[in-house]
This record gives structure tokens, C-alpha cells and sequence, in this order.
């Protein structure tokens, strides 16, 4: 564009038409083409499986009325005993925890002592309800009326809180003396006002957990991972500034023997990595915020549904790399500038933005490993036009049909179906999010045998 515009101004009226048509019209009218008949198949698949699970219901319960007029169980002809399903969810391959929660679903819904078809079936259906299967633990029982006192006020949702706007306070502290005092004489000593901070922030962490700990229970403490989380990042903060007091000692007191290991690691390391781990504590804010929650779930879910489209890329990179060792293999040669003719001026000169001006030497498809970095790098269209001149130049025109189809298959179909999986991702989160609620999603992600595992 730019020699043309260069040329004439007026030309740049073609080439912003023609980007805007191609790149903002086209490519997101494929995008959505795409997004549809990937929602298509979802859908169908959904369906499908539906179809799948209340046939298996259905066989299940015929098979159960058969048993039930074997062994002259008194029922009616269409319904099941409440006696038999139990027996057979003893029997059947399931986990402990959600064996006890059908069973007691089973007992607290079913007063009858029978079930007919609908109701059998709207039984299995609690599997798939959003909430976790997984029985809480119960917190620890105190009978002292002052510690219990403590005990809710510590449970309550506004410790939380307190505790996350605690790490805010730490981190805007953090930032405004770094800001202030970036100096080796302020921050590489254990009197600077930093290293008071972090010693002031990491006893209240402690104090937290502690408190955590001894009034929730061990087991009720570690139900929720975020709580497994924060005793993680405050175990090592205050395991490194332990060593940083034994080291250097007390803030306004004096270490012990402040050079003693500043071979292995200086005061500054160690403030530097204290202040990391506070950063990432700040992290536990995310589950309180609904659209910071909806992402990360959205990106968590795509790690359990990545599978088929990692499928579909290994083959496509696996394919492209042993056709391109076979085209281009061998075929660029490494000139290294000690090896020019240092006589000959002119063979010293190499085209400004060209492949052997950039350095591009080690992107070639001389091996496995060179050829897969090589179409990673014309994947995500780095220099695109760049590889493609440089190797059509050295073998013929036709090799550009290679980097067309490459860029086709990468770029146009496999992108955008990632792109059509993350929305379809984030449309389900977000509206189960809007039925459940953020808490209710949270406990929702917890990975649960569905119906179809029974009869599968």
C-alpha cells in the first residue's frame, strides 16, 4: 500500500475498501458461518446423547419390571419398587459420594413406595442438576459460647472481604513504594519500610489461616479450593520470610549475618519474590466478581473440552510438516557473514526486511521440530509474505500453493473453529450463571458422573 499511496493519496481509498470488505466483512461473516455449524453439530450431539440416555432409562426399567415379576415383588405392572432401584444403585459402578446422594434423594423425594416411568426417570435427572454432588463437611462443633461467637464471625462472608481487601491494601502498598523509593539504598536493606510492610501483611496472613484452620476443621476447610489456595501462597510467604529474618533479622534490629549467604541469594531476591506471591494472592478476588469468574470458568472449561480440537491440529501440523520437509527440505543454505566474500562489496548487501537481512535462518523445514516453530510462525501470520517470497525464490512459484493451503486449513478453519468453541464455551457459562448464580456455578465445576456413565 504504501509505495502506491506514496504515489497518489487517492489510492488508499482501495486499499481500506478492500480491507474492510475482506478482513472485517468476509472474515467475520466466515467466522460466524463457522460458529453456526459448529452450534449445528453441538446441538445435534446434545440431542443425540439425549436420545441415548432416555433409551438406556427406559431399557433400564423394563429390565427392572422384569426382575420385579420374577421374583413376585408386589407392584403394579407399570411401576418399580423402591426397594429394587436401591438395590441396583448398591450394585452399579458409581462414587461414593454421588451413591449417597441419590440414595438420599431417593428417600427424602419418594415417599411412595413405588415409581412409575416418568418419575424413574426424572430421578437420574438429579445427576445433572448444577450443584456439587460432593457433601460438604461440617464445620467443627464448639460448645464455648465466645468461641462460637467467633467461629460465625470468622465464616461469615464479610471476613472474606475483609481478608481480600487486607491483600488489596498490600499490593497498592507494594506499588506506591516501589514508585517512591526505587532506590538499591531504600529497598536492599531490611530496615527499608517495605520489608515492615511485608512483615506486617504476612503476620495477618498467617493470623488468617490459623483462625481458619482451627475453627472450620481440617476437612471443611479443604472443601473449597480456594481456600487450599490461600494456605498455599501464605505457607510460602512465610516460610521466605522466616529465612529472610534468620538471615538478615528484625526490621530496625539487625540480622545476624547479613552477608552470610549473599553468594546463594541477596535481600532483594527475596523481597522480590515475596512481593510476587502477595501479587498472586490478590487472585482470590476473582470468585467474587461475576465476569472475572465467568472468564477464568470459561477458560477452565476449554481445558476439559480441548481434546477433539487438539486432535484436529496435531493432524493438521503433522500433515503439513512431513509435506514440507519433503518440499523445502534442504533448500534454504545458512550463509553466515564470515563466509561472504568480504572482497565483493555488493555481496554484502541484503534487502532491508528480506529473509536473510531478518535473520530467519532457523525457520526452515530442514527437521521435525524447525518445520512445526516454522508453521506456528506462518499460523499466527509473522512475516507471512516474508517466507513465502524467500522460498518460492529458491525452489518455484507452485510452492506458494503450500502456504495458501497451510494458512487456509490454520488460519481460516481451525482459528475459527477455537474461536466458535470459547464462545459456545461462555455462552453455556453464562447462562447457567444467570439461573445459578456465582456461587452456584462455583460449586457447579466440579467434575460429576452423568446419567449416561450408568449405561454406558
Amino acid at each position: 500500500m504504501m509505495p502506491a499511496y506514496q504515489s497518489n493519496r487517492l489510492y488508499a481509498v482501495y486499499f481500506i475498501l478492500f480491507v474492510f470488505i475482506g478482513v472485517y466483512c468476509f472474515m467475520n461473516m466466515l467466522t460466524a458461518v463457522i460458529y453456526n455449524q459448529f452450534r449445528g453439530y453441538f446441538l445435534t450431539s446434545m440431542e443425540s446423547s439425549l436420545f441415548r440416555r432416555r433409551l438406556g432409562l427406559r431399557a433400564a426399567f423394563t429390565v427392572m419390571l422384569r426382575l420385579e415379576s420374577r421374583h413376585q415383588i408386589q407392584a403394579a405392572d407399570t411401576t418399580v419398587s423402591k426397594l429394587l432401584l436401591k438395590t441396583v444403585l448398591l450394585r452399579i459402578s458409581l462414587g461414593k459420594s454421588s451413591l449417597q446422594y441419590l440414595l438420599e434423594k431417593l428417600d427424602n423425594n419418594y415417599n411412595n413406595r413405588t415409581l412409575d416411568l416418568c418419575e424413574f426417570q426424572k430421578f437420574f435427572d438429579f445427576l445433572d442438576h448444577e450443584q456439587d454432588i460432593k457433601l460438604r463437611p461440617e464445620m467443627r462443633h464448639i460448645e464455648n459460647s465466645v468461641l462460637a461467637l467467633m467461629q460465625g464471625i470468622i465464616a461469615h462472608v464479610y471476613f472474606t472481604y475483609f481478608g481480600l481487601a487486607v491483600a488489596f491494601v498490600n499490593v497498592v502498598c507494594i506499588t506506591a513504594e516501589l514508585a517512591t523509593q526505587y532506590s538499591e539504598e531504600a529497598l536492599k536493606s531490611s530496615n527499608s519500610t517495605l520489608a515492615t510492610l511485608n512483615l506486617l501483611f504476612i503476620s495477618y496472613y498467617l493470623l488468617e489461616q490459623t483462625l481458619k484452620v482451627s475453627f472450620f476443621g481440617w476437612r471443611h476447610f479443604c472443601y473449597e479450593r480456594r481456600n487450599v489456595f490461600d494456605l498455599a501462597v501464605t505457607v510460602s510467604l512465610v516460610t521466605i520470610e522466616i529465612f529472610h529474618l534468620v538471615v538478615y533479622g528484625f526490621p530496625f534490629v539487625g540480622g545476624v549475618n547479613p552477608k552470610k549467604l549473599s553468594s546463594f541469594i541477596t535481600l532483594w531476591d527475596l523481597v522480590r519474590i515475596v512481593n510476587l506471591i502477595i501479587i498472586l494472592r490478590l487472585l482470590r478476588i476473582i470468585p467474587q466478581i461475576k465476569t472475572m469468574s465467568l472468564v477464568v470458568g470459561t477458560l477452565l472449561d476449554l481445558l476439559h473440552n480441548l481434546r477433539p480440537f487438539a486432535g484436529v491440529i496435531v493432524v493438521a501440523y503433522y500433515s503439513f510438516a512431513m509435506l514440507g520437509m519433503e518440499l523445502f527440505g534442504d533448500v534454504i543454505k545458512y550463509e553466515p557473514d564470515e563466509f561472504l566474500d568480504v572482497t565483493n562489496a555488493s555481496s554484502r548487501v541484503q534487502a532491508c526486511g528480506s529473509y536473510e537481512q531478518l535473520g530467519y535462518w532457523a525457520n526452515n523445514f530442514d527437521d521435525f521440530a524447525a518445520t512445526i516453530v516454522t508453521l506456528w510462525d506462518l499460523m499466527v501470520v509473522n512475516n507471512w509474505h516474508i517466507f513465502v517470497k524467500e522460498f518460492s525464490s529458491v525452489t518455484n512459484k507452485w510452492s506458494q500453493l503450500y502456504f495458501i493451503a497451510w494458512y487456509l486449513v490454520s488460519v481460516l478453519i481451525c482459528i475459527n473453529l477455537f474461536t466458535a468453541l470459547i464462545l459456545e464455551a461462555f455462552i453455556m457459562k453464562w447462562d447457567r450463571s444467570t439461573h445459578l448464580g456465582v456461587e452456584a456455578m462455583h460449586q457447579s465445576s466440579n467434575s460429576r458422573r452423568t446419567t449416561q456413565d450408568l449405561f454406558r
